[in-house]
């Protein structure tokens, strides 16, 4: 009986996740542009755990792990544009446009930046279709303290519009991340981000591997 009162206690708690939307809140970009015509993709793994005071009966949240695979490309020496795609069922495209720094291999660099992406949630037999579509207003601020080693901080703004109910949430954060190497190397990852609706916080670290992809010689 206590098994199955765990059991159903998860199964709960994990519907209730689906429903105020945890997925991921991975960056692993930086704020310096890759140049025109240049391709990285990466992979990635990533932890997530979500915190909600305002929840009682729950003592337990589950955390998750999942996968991402995700390509950007220098579409000029300023801007990069990007898609991420999160198993099993979220797909994002975003964008970020070099203010400071262009050009340059280290130093300090700044790009604000775009993402938008949908996300379809599982659904049970007889259960009401509850996708959302999202975006977020990353700023990215990079310190490249060498050609293969920099620091970003992205404060970061999103938005979520669920389709079922109709209701939208604000959620304010950021991500940290640690870039090693130069055209093979890896990320690491930390965000936190405060959901105001549900009062919720969100707690993700991951890591990813990326690699360079064959050069688009018709931007060159």
């Amino acid at each position: 009986m206590t098994f199955f009162k765990k059991a159903s206690g998860v199964f709960l708690t994990g519907a209730l996740l689906l429903t105020v939307g945890c997925a991921s809140v991975s960056n692993f970009q930086t704020g310096k542009p890759l140049g025109k015509g240049n391709v990285q993709a990466y992979f990635s793994v990533s932890h997530i755990d979500t915190k909600n005071d305002t929840v009682p009966l729950i003592e337990t949240v589950p955390e998750f792990t999942f996968f991402e695979l995700g390509a950007t490309m220098g579409l000029t020496d300023r801007l990069d544009l990007g898609l991420k795609y999160t198993f099993p069922t979220a797909g994002f495209i975003d964008s970020k446009y070099c203010l400071v720094g262009s050009g340059k291999q280290k130093g300090v660099f700044l790009s604000p930046g775009l993402r938008a992406g949908y996300t379809a949630f599982p659904k049970q037999e007889g259960e009401e279709e509850n996708d959302r579509v999202e975006f977020s207003v990353p700023i990215y601020l990079t310190f490249g303290f060498s050609e293969v080693f920099s620091l970003s901080l992205i404060p970061t703004y999103s938005g979520r519009f669920f389709t079922s109910g109709s209701y939208y949430t604000n959620l304010l954060g950021g991500n940290v991340n640690f870039k090693i190497g130069k055209r093979f190397g890896v990320i690491a990852d930390v965000a936190v981000y405060q959901n105001f609706k549900w009062e919720w916080q969100e707690i993700q670290a991951g890591g990813a591997m990326f690699f360079p992809l064959p050069e688009i010689t018709f931007f060159k």
